[in-house]
């Protein structure tokens, strides 16, 4: 397992612990601000002041509460994004070592052939995964 590989299932490990999504981030007039879950609990919440020397701590506040709360659907995005890639760059790297080893005599054209199959049929289906996306 790479580094990355660890790193990404560390996160999963935490996501999979976490209250389930969607998450919602809601505020009301410069006093409070918190983050809720799908039915309505409440999962961060933060006090702020009506007074305006605090105004702008409350626009950083409600920026926090808006990055947590996005944050249940934007990681398994991002970790759906980075696995598809590691996985075309993997089929890229078994594609490209078929190659060495057609043209070092290693590999018969059958088996060249047959890894280099394999490796694009990785590629379709990381392909697929980012789909919408691309």
């Amino acid at each position: 397992m790479t580094g990355i590989e660890q790193r990404l299932s560390q996160i999963e490990s935490r996501l999979a612990a976490a209250t389930p999504g969607p998450w919602a981030a809601e505020s009301a007039k410069e006093s409070w601000c918190g983050v809720y879950g799908p039915d309505r609990s409440v999962l961060l919440y933060g006090l702020s002041s009506y007074e305006d020397d605090v105004a702008e701590e409350y626009v950083q506040d409600l920026a926090n509460v808006t990055f947590a709360a996005n944050a249940r659907e934007d990681i398994p995005w991002l970790i759906l994004q980075v696995r598809a890639q590691m996985g075309i760059v993997g089929a890229i790297r078994r594609w490209r070592l078929a190659l060495e080893h057609l043209s070092d005599g290693y590999y018969s054209v059958a088996d060249a052939t047959l890894e280099m199959k394999e490796a694009e049929a990785t590629i379709d289906t990381a392909l697929a995964a980012l789909a919408p996306e691309l």
